[in-house]
């Protein structure tokens, strides 16, 4: 598949190509970041420099950076955010997770879209002709997009898409698509909800 196409919108996916749009869910991520923190403090969250990810009722994701910057990250209101005020419940829950932050501040705040599928797995299409497709990686994006740049990079080059390790398979429409805002943030509420709960 030589000199041709290759969608890679993800989350920001539009009508680039028939249907394509209505094939995935774009849901927001948030994350919020604390000024640097004392060593003994981000010693004590996360000793190992190691990741959190829960996937619960709702998607939580921490991690302590080269700064001691506590950052935590999860699904966000579906409208771009840019301050560390836009996410009271990401830092409610970090401060109930490591009440040692104390009163920390929260120096930074972003969002930004992804793409969800019915199945869970990335759409990996040839929809025509030399054109493909690589949308949907449901909140794994860094490792996932990784991941497929290898079987792009093979597709592209002339591999056969039968011999690639991801199945080439056609995209297909949400059923009601367009009630996607509605049921995410209904989702959404009641994941945080339920967090507060405990």
């Amino acid at each position: 598949m030589r000199n041709g196409s290759f969608l890679a919108t993800n989350g920001y996916t539009d009508d680039i190509w028939p249907g394509l749009r209505r094939s995935i869910i774009p849901v927001y991520s948030g994350i919020v970041a604390t000024e640097p923190l004392p060593a003994d403090v981000a010693a004590g969250i996360l000793p190992r420099r190691s990741v959190m990810y829960e996937h619960e009722d709702i998607t939580v994701y921490c991690r302590i950076d080269a700064a001691n910057r506590l950052l935590v990250g999860g699904r966000s209101r579906l409208k771009p955010m840019h301050s560390p005020g836009d996410f009271p419940d990401l830092q409610a829950y970090a401060k109930r997770l490591w009440p040692s932050i104390g009163n920390v501040r929260w120096s930074h705040g972003w969002n930004g879209q992804l793409a969800i599928t019915r199945h869970g797995f990335p759409h990996f299409s040839e929809p025509a002709d030399r054109v493909l497709v690589s949308v949907g990686y449901n909140g794994r994006g860094v490792a996932m997009a990784t991941a497929m740049g290898g079987e792009i990079a093979r597709r592209v080059t002339g591999t056969p898409s039968q011999e690639l390790d991801m199945p080439v398979r056609a995209f297909h429409p949400v059923p009601f698509h367009s009630l996607w805002p509605l049921a995410v943030s209904a989702r959404i509420a009641y994941g945080r909800a339920r967090m507060r709960r405990g």
